[in-house]
């Protein structure tokens, strides 16, 4: 992820995790995805010795969520 940008992601119904990760530590979050729900994962960086720590939040608040994605740039999936 860049600051400020955010990208939607497809994926199958079920249990997934995912990892965001640098140097000094990982952080994961869980969703287990239900058929034509949307969910929102919020990605920050925290301060670390080196570099930054990244932290991953679901947010259950889809006003909140949207507020803040309009504040971003959308970046494309490879």
């Amino acid at each position: 992820m860049y600051n400020n940008s955010y990208y939607p992601h497809q994926t199958t119904i079920g249990e997934h995790t995912y990892t965001v990760e640098s140097i000094e530590n990982k952080d994961s979050v869980t969703l287990d995805i239900k058929k034509g729900r949307i969910y929102y994962v919020s990605s920050k960086l925290n301060m670390g010795i080196i570099v930054g720590r990244p932290y991953l939040s679901i947010v259950s608040n889809k006003n909140k969520a949207l507020s803040e994605i309009q504040k971003c740039k959308i970046i494309m999936e490879d």
